[in-house]
């Protein structure tokens, strides 16, 4: 899997992520503040999480911004 990142600062409230497959179409998009751990709850009980090999970050100051 590979992880595609804006860049933003490490100071992040808000972070929109998009899961893409190999062939570039999106499989979920989501918003949380916490990526790592939503991550890890889609790979525990989504069948398409096997289909990722992209994802996607930016980064927001707040979550009505994302």
């Amino acid at each position: 899997m590979r992880l595609l990142d804006d860049g933003a600062s490490a100071v992040t409230a808000a972070v929109v992520y998009r899961f893409h497959d190999a062939t570039g179409a999106l499989l979920y998009i989501g918003t949380s503040a916490s990526v790592g751990q939503r991550c890890a709850e889609h790979g525990s009980d989504k069948p398409w999480f096997t289909q990722v090999a992209n994802v996607r970050l930016q980064h927001f100051p707040d979550r009505a911004t994302a």
